[in-house]
């Protein structure tokens, strides 16, 4: 019996192969044939490419949707057609199609996930048959060779995901129908206003951009406020001791009242601050959890400057390579059986990145491990038992390679352990005082990591003891909100409102800033929104798309329905209502955008007299284009006419000087001018010819 092994990625196929048959042979980029030991089969290895289809346009389904148009709205389709989305995507299906028509069955060893599930089967289903041949899901959790051995000797039943396939699905045409239909929305409508481009509005992408806009606006309207506390202070034992009430007078009158209250309720009385409690325990704090994709691209863009995008394929590079487990984890969990295998080789892994330390738990501990059974999904980033050479990856892999298998080693590494003092005060007017103490006792873990709080040893203070002390008012004032940056985004925002998911985050990041151009990131790594992005979110505000917390209620719907507590139609249905409402709410009202609508540059074309070949494309003319910039600047250039599949172009104006047709042809047909006298900013007459290089004009001056 033949067997078809279908992986996503063309990396896979190695491993897969040579963990069945050490002899397996490659036949080409996309495919390796094996004998398998494990299951005494003959397997054919074919690869996909990620998505090899994609969702059909609205214009496949009725040809009007071309054109968008306000009135052909809601486009609402029930059964989604999807399409082979590139010659190379089909020459990988055309491949597979016929090694899965020949095989007796098929074994669905996509990436082990939501997405790889949709993948493999979406392709399955456009065989014929196809879908009937799956007899297996490979779910593997790294690609060594041990672990693709382990993998197939513990192949599932595919029924087993079959709602993870369904679920993936259901969250690829929820974001088509949002996308098609609130972005022609927006965009006809801010076009109707003056407003130029295309206004994307997505189902994650809006209410990610309304974070960023939100902490934006309350970063411009901060005013910093002044308050004040009162505080106590008193020596005890020769130490000075400030405790401090917890309420905030933004009133300053009001707080001298308060203070002189206090004062002078204290004056007819000595011993006027009096222990009412004192609270003593001791603490304990375990190592960091492990990592889940989010976690080290969020420590990563703090302690490097990486993006999260970049994160993940440094990751997925090393996935890919054997030394790092399966990158989108769910969980930051592992269980027994991956603790064993790390703690077998502890001294390894320390030895590799130079982390000593004597470890001290070397049984599995509830804040790390659980039951394979209860963990949802994949275990937490780890490194495989396939040890890397510091020379077998790039100094950035390294540095990520370093940062995962670090966290993992702390997890055998003696606690964090301190004592702490809490004291609560009395004056004699009731007003409670606080003051809390801490004495470290075991730095663990902290020591590994140099962060080591700093202590605060009290004095002996005991319940019932009285002192005499002075009061004050200790002034402070509001700090301004910080800055979202791509660390507290991914790191800790994102995953606080469950916007996206582990595969999806570093995407949608990263098209907001460089495709969409809704958000722009400074050198410091901090979020801003910038003039478009503002546009999309005034258009949306109100909308549910601005309202993070309720959106992030369809991601777990989403869960829900890979569990089979939700039907994809129950989804969708809910997805279609609010569309349907927008849409309806916004033919009666259109908002109003505080952002300015831009003036329109001036642009002129006029052919040239003289017949001017592009000297980059050989095809176009050169034509003369001129008018005023936004900042109502003229501006003349020679542009090649097949603009924008042809981008030559030179300035009609150089340093000061029009540069006439004669001087240009004299450019193109031989790559250098005769000797032209230019006017410098003294007024000083000099000479200069000028040379066409690279496209562009040098200036070459003549004595």
């Amino acid at each position: 019996m033949t067997l078809v092994v279908l992986t996503e990625k063309g990396d896979q196929l190695k491993p897969f192969a040579l963990a069945n048959d050490s002899q397996a042979k490659k036949v080409s980029s996309s495919k390796w044939t094996a004998h398998s030991s494990i299951l005494n089969e003959d397997l054919v290895l074919v690869c996909a490419s990620g998505h090899l289809f994609s969702l059909d346009s609205p214009d496949v389904y009725d040809p009007k949707y071309k054109k968008w148009n306000i009135k052909d709205l809601p486009i609402m389709i029930d059964h989604f057609q999807y399409h082979i989305s590139s010659s190379k995507n089909n020459r990988l299906f055309q491949q597979i199609k016929n090694e899965v028509q020949k095989a007796d069955g098929v074994i669905l060893a996509t990436d082990p996930d939501q997405e790889g599930e949709l993948i493999g089967r979406l392709i399955l289903d456009k065989i014929p048959g196809g879908l009937k041949k799956l007899k297996y899901r490979l779910w593997n959790s790294s690609l060594t060779i041990g672990a693709s051995k382990k993998a197939f000797n513990g192949l599932l039943d595919p029924k087993k995901n079959e709602l993870l396939k369904i679920s993936g699905e259901s969250r690829q045409f929820a974001d088509w129908l949002v996308g098609m239909n609130l972005t022609r929305m927006a965009t006809i409508d801010l076009q109707n206003k003056g407003y130029s481009g295309v206004f994307s509005v997505g189902r994650v992408q809006t209410p990610l951009l309304t974070l960023i806009v939100a902490n934006d606006q309350s970063i411009k309207d901060f005013k910093p406020q002044d308050y004040y506390q009162l505080e106590a202070t008193t020596t005890i034992d020769g130490q000075k001791v400030q405790f401090l009430n917890s309420e905030k007078y933004f009133d300053q009158g009001k707080a001298n009242d308060n203070l002189s209250g206090v004062v002078s309720g204290n004056l007819v009385r000595s011993n006027c601050l009096n222990v009412d409690k004192v609270q003593k325990k001791h603490v304990t704090t375990t190592a960091p959890k492990l990592f889940v994709l989010s976690d080290v691209q969020g420590l990563a863009a703090k302690k490097y400057g990486f993006s999260a995008d970049k994160v993940m394929n440094l990751i997925e590079s090393m996935y890919l390579q054997g030394f790092m487990s399966y990158t989108r984890p769910d969980s930051k969990y592992i269980n027994v059986d991956e603790f064993n295998l790390l703690k077998g080789k502890l001294n390894e892994y320390q030895d590799l990145i130079d982390f000593h330390f004597n470890p001290v738990f070397l049984d599995p501990r509830s804040n790390f491990v659980k039951p394979a059974e209860k963990i949802d999904g994949h275990s937490a980033l780890e490194p495989t038992e396939k040890l890397p050479k510091k020379s077998d990856l790039s100094d950035d892999e390294w540095k990520i390679y370093r940062l995962v298998v670090e966290r993992v080693l702390l997890m055998f590494a003696p606690d964090f352990e301190y004592d702490e003092t809490k004291i609560v005060a009395i004056d004699n007017n009731n007003n409670e005082y606080k003051k809390i103490g801490r004495v470290i006792t075991a730095p663990g873990w902290r020591e590994l990591t140099n962060s080591i709080p700093k202590e605060n040893q009290l004095p002996n203070i005991n319940k019932g003891d009285h002192f005499d002390a002075s009061f004050g008012l200790l002034k402070k004032t509001t700090t301004i909100p910080k800055r979202i940056t791509e660390s507290s985004l991914i790191g800790k925002l994102l995953p606080k409102y469950n916007l996206g998911t582990q595969a999806t985050r570093a995407g949608i990041i990263k098209e907001l800033i460089s495709s969409r151009k809704y958000i722009k990131i400074n050198k410091n790594k901090e979020l801003f929104p910038t003039n478009q992005g503002l546009i999309v979110y005034e258009f949306m505000k109100g909308t549910i798309y601005t309202k993070p917390l309720l959106t992030a209620e369809w991601d777990k719907d989403l869960v829900e329905i890979s569990k089979g507590k939700k039907t994809e139609s129950e989804f969708l249905t809910s997805i279609k209502n609010n569309i349907n409402s927008i849409l309806r709410e916004y033919s009666e009202r259109i908002p109003d955008i505080s952002i300015p609508v831009p003036e329109k540059i001036s642009i002129n074309r006029q052919a040239t007299n003289k017949d001017l070949i592009c000297p980059k494309c050989k095809k176009g003319k050169l034509q003369l284009v001129f008018g005023k910039n936004k900042k109502k600047q003229e501006y003349k250039m020679y542009s090649c006419n097949r603009f924008p599949s042809c981008k030559f172009s030179i300035p009609g104006l150089f340093s000061g000087k029009t540069l006439s047709e004669e001087i240009v042809m004299q450019l193109i047909d031989n790559g250098i001018t005769d000797p032209i006298t230019f006017t410098n900013k003294r007024g000083s007459k000099y000479s200069a010819i000028l040379k066409l290089e690279n496209d562009k004009i040098v200036p070459e001056f003549v004595s």
